[in-house]
């Protein structure tokens, strides 16, 4: 919200749009906003792109014995209260506690909500409070963090889980971090496409206007 003359502001038609672990901050949002704050907020439309699952990008990087031996030790830490200890050196530069690396990599860790071994049932734990959003699952058909013909099938899957205002867009030549302009293109013009239209969104890829940078 804003602040003018001490008097707070609603703040409408608000999209938010989530990258990689900015997926689950979106989720998290829509999930524990207080109510006070939603009666002056107005999402209209939260767009999850590169909605990756953690636990298993690191098994691309990582031998399965090495990530229970660090499982081990993080759940080791968090009993003994030690739970802001470094445990992993992430991708070598970022440091993750033990609680961090919990929640992260061990199944069913609070931020494990887009793993393709997770059950429709819980993809729905996950996700489904966010069933009256307009809502975008954008993923990449070249994504590295994401293990070889995991989409488009698991996007399916999570699009089903936020409820029918859901829709996939899949960007097939696309890696995780949109990183041709093309791949750019293609999203910007969907996601614009879709804050412009006045109606829900139906469930299918759509065809989004030419974008001019």
């Amino acid at each position: 919200t804003t602040e003018s003359s001490g008097r707070k502001k609603a703040v409408d038609q608000v999209v938010m749009v989530g990258h990689s672990t900015g997926c689950q901050i979106c989720v998290y949002f829509c999930l524990r906003l207080p109510k006070e704050i939603k009666s002056r907020i107005n999402v209209k439309m939260v767009v999850l792109q590169g909605p990756i699952s953690d636990r298993e990008a690191l098994g691309l990087e990582m031998p399965e014995k090495e990530i229970k031996s660090l499982l081990i030790k993080a759940k080791s830490l968090m009993e003994e209260k030690r739970n802001k200890e470094i445990v992993h050196l992430l991708y070598g530069i970022a440091p993750v506690n033990a609680e961090r690396f919990l929640d992260l990599f061990s199944k069913g860790g609070r931020d494990d909500m887009f793993s393709s071994d997770l059950s429709d049932e819980e993809l729905g734990n996950a996700l489904g409070h966010m069933s009256k959003l307009k809502t975008i699952v954008a993923v990449s058909g070249r994504d590295e963090y994401v293990p070889l013909n995991t989409y488009p099938k698991l996007a399916d899957r999570l699009a089903a889980a936020a409820g029918t205002n859901a829709e996939v867009l899949f960007l097939k030549n696309a890696d995780h971090g949109l990183s041709s302009n093309s791949a750019t293109n293609e999203f910007v013009n969907f996601v614009v496409n879709r804050c412009e239209g006045t109606g829900g969104i139906k469930r299918g890829r759509g065809r989004p206007k030419k974008f001019k940078p």
